[in-house]
Order: C-alpha cells, then sequence, then structure tokens
C-alpha cells in the first residue's frame, strides 16, 4: 500500500522528526518526509530511520519480522483502526530503526507505544497533536533511552511556562467585582421604589427580590472567600515556585537553558528536581481547584445578572414612575463580560500547561521509564518475534 504523505498531519511528522532525531541528528523534514512510505525491504533508503507497516498485509509483518530478527528496530508506535483513518496514516505501525542498537545496553529492547494515548486528548477531527503531546511523546522516549536530563529538562519549561502566566495575575477580577458592585446598586435603588406597586404587581416585585438576594449572596461569597482562598493557595505555590527556580539555577549554574548543562547533573541533584517538580504539581493542583471553581461561579454570577437584569426590563420597566439607569447597567454587564472572558483565558493557558506537565508526572513521578498497561511497555524482540510467528501462521490457515 504505497500512499502520498501529504495528508499526514503536520504535527504527526513533527513527532516523527522529535524521535528520528535520537538516530540521526541531522535528518530534516524534507529527508524524512521522502522516506514515509509503506516499504518494502527492497525499497528501504539508506540510513533510513522512520518507516510505516500495513500490518493487515502478511508481507508487511514478514518485513517487520526480518527488521526484529535483524536487531534494528527500537520503538515500535502502534496506531487503532480509528486513529489510523482519522490521521490518513499509510499505516498501522510506525518503526523507528536504529544501525548501531547491537553496540548498546539495551539492544535487545524493543519500546512499543500505544497512540491513541497520544491522539485520545485531543478534538481528532483537527487531525492535529499539540506542540506540547508532540514533546511529551518524545520525553518518554528519552526515558526510555535513559536521557532523564532531557525528560526534566522539558517539564522545567513548563514550570517556567506556569510561572510566567501566574505573574498575569488571571485570579485577580477587580473590574469584574466593580461591574457586579454597579449592577446590584441600581438594582437595590429600583428595589427601593417597589413600594409604589400596585397589588397585581407583587408577585413580579417577590420574585425580583429573591434574584437580587440571591446574587447578592453569591457576589459576597465570591468576593470574601473564593478570592481570598485562591490568592492565598497562589501565595504557597509561588513560593514553592521560588524555591524550585533557585534549586534549578542553582544545579545547572545558571544556565538551565542548556542541555549540556542538565546532562551534567549529579544523581543526587536529578532527584532533587524531580521531587520538586512533584511538589510543584500537588501544590498547583490545590490551586487549580480554587482557580476552577473561581471560573465556574465568574460564569454563574454573569448568569445570574444577565437573568436579573432581563427580568426587570420585561417584568418591571412598565411603569413611569420607576427610575433604572439602563446606560450604567449596559456598560456594566460589558466590563463583567470582558473581564470574565480575559481571565477565563488566561486561566485556560495556566491549565493547559499544568495539564500538560502532570500528564507527565502522574505516570512517570520518578523520571523513570516504567512500563503502562495499555500505554507503553518495554518487550523484548523475542518476545515480538514469537508474537509474529503466530499471527503469520494464523493468516497460513485462513
Amino acid at each position: 500500500m504505497n500512499q502520498s504523505t501529504n495528508y499526514i498531519p503536520s504535527s504527526i511528522i513533527d513527532l516523527l522528526l522529535e524521535i528520528a532525531h535520537n538516530y540521526d541528528e541531522e535528518i530534516t523534514k524534507e529527508e524524512l518526509v521522502y522516506n514515509l512510505v509503506v516499504t518494502q525491504a527492497e525499497n528501504l533508503a539508506p540510513n533510513q530511520v522512520i518507516l510505516f507497516l500495513d500490518e493487515q498485509n502478511p508481507q508487511q509483518k514478514i518485513l517487520k519480522k526480518r527488521l526484529l530478527e535483524s536487531g534494528f528496530i527500537d520503538i515500535l508506535i502502534n496506531f487503532t483502526p480509528s486513529g489510523l483513518e482519522a490521521l490518513n496514516l499509510p499505516g498501522d505501525t510506525i518503526c523507528f530503526l536504529d544501525y548501531e542498537k547491537k553496540e548498546k545496553a539495551n539492544k535487545d529492547n524493543v519500546l512499543v507505544l500505544n497512540a491513541y494515548f497520544a491522539y485520545q486528548p485531543f478534538n481528532i477531527k483537527l487531525r492535529q497533536l499539540t506542540a506540547e503531546q508532540v514533546k511529551n511523546l518524545s520525553s518518554i522516549v528519552h526515558l526510555y533511552h535513559r536521557q532523564e536530563h532531557l525528560y526534566l529538562a522539558w517539564l522545567d519549561t513548563y514550570v517556567l511556562q506556569i510561572f510566567k502566566l501566574i505573574h498575569n495575575k488571571p485570579y485577580e477580577l477587580s473590574e469584574f467585582v466593580e461591574a457586579v458592585k454597579d449592577i446590584l446598586s441600581v438594582s437595590h435603588d429600583l428595589n427601593k421604589q417597589l413600594y409604589k406597586f400596585d397589588l397585581d404587581k407583587q408577585n413580579q416585585a417577590i420574585t425580583f427580590k429573591e434574584q437580587l438576594s440571591h446574587l447578592s449572596t453569591e457576589a459576597n461569597f465570591f468576593q470574601k472567600v473564593l478570592i481570598e482562598n485562591t490568592e492565598n493557595s497562589l501565595t504557597a505555590l509561588e513560593n514553592q515556585l521560588d524555591f524550585y527556580e533557585s534549586k534549578v539555577l542553582q544545579f545547572t549554574q545558571n544556565q538551565r537553558s542548556s542541555e549540556q548543562a542538565w546532562q551534567m547533573l549529579e544523581e543526587e541533584e536529578k532527584a532533587t528536581i524531580t521531587q520538586l517538580q512533584n511538589e510543584i504539581a500537588m501544590v498547583f493542583l490545590k490551586f487549580s481547584n480554587f482557580a476552577q471553581k473561581l471560573a465556574d461561579t465568574t460564569l454563574e454570577i454573569t448568569k445570574l445578572c444577565r437573568n436579573l437584569i432581563n427580568f426587570i426590563e420585561l417584568n418591571l420597566l412598565n411603569s413611569q414612575d420607576l427610575e433604572w439607569d439602563s446606560n450604567r447597567v449596559e456598560k456594566a454587564l460589558e466590563r463583567l463580560h470582558a473581564d470574565k472572558e480575559d481571565k477565563r483565558m488566561r486561566l485556560e493557558e495556566i491549565m493547559y500547561s499544568f495539564e500538560m506537565m502532570n500528564w507527565l508526572v502522574k505516570r512517570f513521578p520518578q523520571a523513570e521509564f516504567r512500563n503502562l498497561r495499555g500505554f507503553c511497555k518495554i518487550t523484548t524482540c523475542e518476545q515480538l518475534i514469537n508474537s509474529l510467528e503466530e499471527q503469520l501462521q494464523v493468516t497460513v490457515k485462513v
């Protein structure tokens, strides 16, 4: 099955290139794309480090068996049928070849990755992985190759990103709070006028007062409890980040952007950084709980404000005797919505960085590779060959 790679998502190409650099540092994206075809043995390009295999094809299984017997296969990335179809890949297995593997300590091992975990977290209709998902998967390969320093350095980029985003103060909703106060002020002024209502309007007045009371209670809780708790949890996170920062700069001798500086880390220093990165993840989780509650409540208060204003305009403002500063209310609504959306986007940025960091931390808490059921495992060439022989025998019988 020969198929053009023109329609393979660019993010998949980026992932393949990222991993391919483990075997050939000089390989370019153009060279990689040129060689990305489902191939027969005689069509292997010189020093080709990646190829797709269609394992529904018996001939492709035979090729895979030969490559395993040669000891060249280092990594296998498997795709489910749904992922294969959605991503338009020319094969359901990606093989990474290492021609010098026989000289290495892991010569008998093969890393098997289930790519479902790669594309499952994002909207598959977009047919793309994010840059962070690409780097996360390549970081697992670094752990497999015992390059823990590269794994830790990548987690450090998340910490830096979180630290930077937090300085934008996404929890600070002063404009939002002032806008709610304006809406409450105008509404309370209206409430004082309701004694003029006729008896047939008392039901509307009662409903209005209930909605006003509910909004006032929520706004008070939001300002006095939620914001304060979020700020306190953020202070704890900032303290943890400051301590982490001092240790990383100390261990890398102020060269944290240098791969060589991370490579020179002592084992004890790596263990300390690993522990601190895990602690940051735990402290951030507490902050994220308050931040999420803060975001949910801003949304709820916005709805309450809109419902209150709609009720007033539909049911109460048909009397010439009532005063209602509609201009002030409309401006307050605009400010409220703008501040809510601005802070929501900032919080989402922080939460995304944390989720990507935590995706790795919770799976590899000791910064060491470990087999994870259904996701990744280190197996042997012999085991894979035996499995292939069984499949080929079944195919022959059929």
